[in-house]
């Protein structure tokens, strides 16, 4: 499902699919809302809290993936993020939002490495880490701001 949000701003609307809103007992992170924003040139990913399943969905529908920026799926957990996956999207940035020291071992390191790989360790955000975070676009550029802690 596409919107025209104006200004050169489009959202698709990616996961979670037709099946999924019909049969409400099935896994509830991979039911979350993820989208692309797309202004002009420039796409970000929001994954919210799907994992491998989701995203193996989203990689059969077709979609251009692509991104900028990537919101990292259910908070670095080991089972979302795949390499298929980062392999699509080809993010030049990614975003953890996980507490510090959080009781699930949020980011997991497996992630990490992952993610360290496709955009290098200075490409990799985490909320833990670099507090607030905020990206603008002129729909050609990405900049980012942190709130380093």
């Amino acid at each position: 499902y596409r919107v025209d949000m104006g200004r050169d701003v489009q959202l698709l609307f990616l996961n979670p699919g037709a099946e999924a809103l019909a049969s409400p007992t099935r896994d509830s992170n991979n039911d979350s809302l993820a989208f692309l924003l797309t202004h002009r040139e420039v796409r970000f990913l929001f994954t919210a809290d799907v994992e491998e399943e989701a995203e193996r969905q989203m990689l059969t529908t077709g979609a251009a993936l692509e991104s900028a920026v990537v919101k990292v799926g259910h908070h670095g957990s080991k089972t979302s993020t795949s390499a298929a996956f980062l392999e699509a999207v080809k993010p030049r940035a990614a975003v953890v939002s996980a507490g510090a020291d959080n009781r699930y071992g949020h980011p997991h390191a497996e992630v990490m490495e992952r993610l360290e790989q496709v955009v290098g360790p200075g490409g990799i955000y985490q909320t833990a880490r670099h507090g607030t975070i905020h990206f603008a676009s002129d729909g050609e550029r990405v900049w980012v701001e942190t709130e380093t802690r």
